[in-house]
């Protein structure tokens, strides 16, 4: 599967490593020119395009390729929102995720057209529970 991910910090190339690992092809987009230069040298097979992902012209740079699936992990919801509408509507890719650290915005964010959202809050609260009921 072809990844795009958009934005998101230090933490993606654990994320990506794991993706590549599981035989995904990865691209990246993101502001930070810093982050952008590490991948480039981590990742020379991959696509790294650094700009502003909710710009479509910097989302059509890194999507020449078919994308599969695109992962907004800006820490706005608001941005990942209009990086998957772009993705959808813009770019033609079928499957868009976006990270959220509001969980009020988890369900508004399915009802407009994120196919999967990761509420970073019901994350931590689910494994809370894992690890007390599980005595």
């Amino acid at each position: 599967m072809n990844i795009l991910i958009v934005g998101g910090g230090h933490e993606v190339s654990f994320l990506a490593d794991a993706l590549i690992h599981r035989k995904h092809r990865v691209a990246f987009v993101n502001s930070d020119p810093d982050l952008c230069g590490k991948w480039l040298e981590r990742y020379p097979k991959s696509t790294v395009i650094h700009g502003d992902g909710t710009k479509p012209d910097v989302l059509r740079q890194a999507a020449l390729e078919r994308i599969d699936l695109l992962l907004a992990l800006f820490e706005s919801d608001a941005e990942n929102y209009v990086i998957c509408g772009l993705a959808k509507r813009v770019l033609h890719i079928p499957k868009t995720l976006a990270y959220t650290s509001n969980p009020i915005n988890a369900e508004a964010l399915l009802q407009l057209g994120v196919d999967l959202v990761v509420d970073k809050v019901d994350a931590l609260a689910t494994s809370v529970d894992w690890v007390v009921f599980a005595n």
